[in-house]
């Protein structure tokens, strides 16, 4: 009796403060167009339901309902809210697709259309209670607009929010009766999880399949062709606090949930048959009470459909910072009152964009995978009925290797020319100047040799001949020699170093300075044995002569390495031209170079860890990279013709050379 007098109270102090109205009959349509229905079948059995009219567009099919058991343990029905089509004083109004969404064909719905529900319930965990707070999707067969039939529907869809008690979520094993399985991660095994959030809190439900195989004859004998799914929640004890949430979520999960189920080639075939059926139109939603025992206030809060196809705006203030060797990102929240999860894309080296994260839930992540490469983020916000919004700002990080280049002079430590005829066994190593001649008359033709030592040099990027014309205008072809075993003091015509390589030709047309690219040349050198060797032959009759280190004007090589690299904003770490540079380093060489496919790696300690190698573009940017698998190996340069710096990265140290792919 006290119980009944306080609830008896508090619906009076309810229906005074915001005006409710009794729903007097078991149908009754409350808001036309959008079809906004109730329904009370026990309107007449002490268990008044009421609802604010004022308050509909707002709330949509809320009520009250103070229900009260008259006796019995059998089912007393279901009161209920409900959006879409509806049945009032024997007239059925099909839904407005526009108002919320329905009727619409299972392949046509999209993750547009949302439930929106919460539930209250007051006195209502009593010792005696016994109701479920639940949605029934109206599946139907017929046409869009006609009168749904219960007795020809075979695919059945409850959504539970919290009820009386928890399930224990057995399986029912019942020949002859209605039996169920949950689906379950492994036969036997824990619930397979459904799982929806609000916010970054999780809510999950199992997924029940019931089934009915009575016998012929059976009063409930035309159910054996239905399947009926219900989500029942998890933890009853802390259920979903409202629902806003795509509807076509769960349907594709009762289709994608028969894959855990231990079902027989019949029952598959005939849940493939029924669950989801494309053709079947959504035509109604309802969602209320399943009532049973017991008195308590149990309430819709609110309820209706949504139907959203706008994107949640751009996110704003996208950071990146370098943080330990990973990116940590920051962006501000998103306002979006739909909003569910956040996405991260990146692009590395200037390249297209790719998904690296998704269905994140806070407005932060950390990339783990980044190297030295220059790489740009932009994240975007995705709401509940997954509208993805456009591209926030664009983040940089730029962790590409600053090459730091520098130039050296090297001085030519030992030069001479040699003179035929009655002078082939002349030596002139102490001459202040080279002569240079080709002509077929007897003792007039003169070569000059340079030799420069390059210990101590190496990631050369580019070398310089320049020699000191001193005398006439000519062309003199520049060629390596065949050999470094030569000395200044006693080179002669007689058992001169014949010429190796042609390199190029100098065209002297003043005295002067004049300069010839030998890079090639000298950074083979520098895997051999770090002498370099030139000879100067005049390529007409006249007389001319170079500067020579005697006469004080001697030829020089101008030599342009790296010095070392680093990330960009930090410090380099190694230098390279380093007399304390490890033998992992020194003993590495590279060949061929040019080259018009394959270069060959002979690696000294290779870490084969670690260690890896690298090619970069005449501007910087990282074109291919390999592992060290060994102290000999090959790579296949998978780049256009051109000019390229590759770095080897092994143990402490790296070493840059230049190749050409011809």
């Amino acid at each position: 009796m006290k119980k009944t007098i306080t609830l008896l109270a508090l619906v009076l102090c309810t229906q005074l403060f915001y005006a409710q109205t009794t729903v007097t009959k078991q149908n009754t349509l409350i808001k036309s167009n959008h079809n906004f229905g109730l329904t009370n079948p026990v309107f007449n059995e002490g268990s008044p339901m009421t609802y604010n009219p004022g308050q509909v567009d707002a709330l949509g099919a809320a009520f009250s309902l103070d229900y009260t058991n008259q006796g019995g343990t059998s089912f007393d029905g279901y009161p209920s809210g409900t959006v879409g089509g509806y049945k009032a004083g024997g007239t059925y109004y099909p839904g407005n697709v526009a108002a919320c969404g329905m009727p619409v064909q299972i392949q046509d719905l999209t993750h547009d259309l949302r439930i929106n529900w919460k539930t209250s319930q007051a006195f209502a965990n009593d010792i005696g209670d016994k109701w479920w707070a639940t949605i029934n999707v109206i599946f139907d067969s017929g046409t869009a607009t006609s009168e749904p039939d219960p007795a020809v529907r075979d695919y059945d869809l409850v959504i539970q929010n919290v009820s009386y008690e928890q399930d224990d979520f057995s399986d029912l094993d019942n020949p002859g009766g209605r039996y169920w399985y949950f689906a379950r991660e492994t036969p036997d095994g824990p619930i397979k999880p459904f799982t929806v959030y609000i916010g970054d809190v999780p809510y999950q439900w199992a997924v029940r399949y019931k089934f009915f195989d009575y016998p012929p004859g059976d009063i409930n004998e035309d159910k054996n062709d239905k399947v009926h799914i219900k989500f029942i929640p998890i933890d009853n004890a802390n259920p979903i606090p409202y629902l806003d949430h795509s509807l076509k979520q769960f349907i594709d999960c009762t289709v994608e949930y028969l894959d855990f189920l231990p079902l027989s080639p019949e029952e598959r075939t005939k849940a493939d048959l029924k669950v989801a059926e494309s053709s079947l139109w959504i035509k109604s939603i309802s969602a209320g009470y399943e009532i049973y025992e017991g008195a308590a206030i149990l309430n819709n809060d609110y309820f209706y459909t949504t139907v959203d196809n706008v994107a949640p705006n751009a996110l704003t203030n996208l950071t990146v910072t370098e943080q330990s060797g990973t990116a940590v990102l920051n962006w501000d929240a998103s306002t979006d009152t739909a909003f569910d999860t956040y996405t991260v894309y990146r692009s590395e080296n200037g390249g297209a964009y790719i998904k690296i994260a998704s269905n994140l839930r806070t407005n932060s992540y950390t990339d783990d995978s980044i190297s030295n490469q220059n790489y740009n983020y932009y994240v975007t916000a995705t709401d509940r009925s997954f509208n993805e919004s456009s591209s926030s700002n664009v983040a940089n990080l730029d962790l590409t290797p600053v090459i730091s280049n520098q130039t050296i002079t090297i001085d030519v430590v030992e030069d001479s020319y040699v003179r035929d005829g009655k002078f082939k066994n002349t030596n002139y190593g102490s001459a202040n100047n080279l002569q240079i001649r080709e002509i077929n008359s007897n003792g007039d033709r003169r070569y000059a040799y340079l030799k420069f030592n390059l210990s101590g040099i190496s990631n050369v990027v580019s070398a310089t001949l320049r020699v000191n014309n001193t005398g006439n205008n000519g062309d003199v072809d520049v060629s390596t020699v065949s050999t470094d075993n030569w000395s200044e003091n006693t080179i002669k015509w007689n058992g001169k170093p014949s010429p190796g390589s042609y390199i190029n030709t100098y065209s002297f047309n003043n005295l002067g300075e004049f300069d010839l690219d030998v890079t090639n040349y000298i950074i083979n050198e520098l895997q051999g044995d770090g002498v370099a060797s030139f000879i100067l032959q005049g390529s007409t009759s006249n007389f001319m002569t170079i500067g020579s280190k005697e006469g004080g004007n001697g030829a020089t090589l101008i030599i342009e390495y790296n010095n070392g690299s680093t990330q960009k904003g930090s410090k380099t770490k190694n230098s390279f031209v380093d007399s304390n540079v490890s033998k992992s380093i020194t003993e590495t060489k590279m060949y061929p170079n040019p080259t018009s496919s394959k270069l060959y790696f002979n690696i000294e300690n290779a870490d084969t860890d670690n260690g890896s190698i690298e090619i970069f573009d005449s501007i910087g940017r990282l074109v291919q990279k390999a592992h060290i698998t060994g102290s000999k190996m090959d790579i296949n340069l998978e780049v256009p013709t051109g000019i390229y710096l590759v770095r080897i990265n092994n143990k402490e140290h790296s070493i840059t050379k230049r190749v050409v792919k011809k």
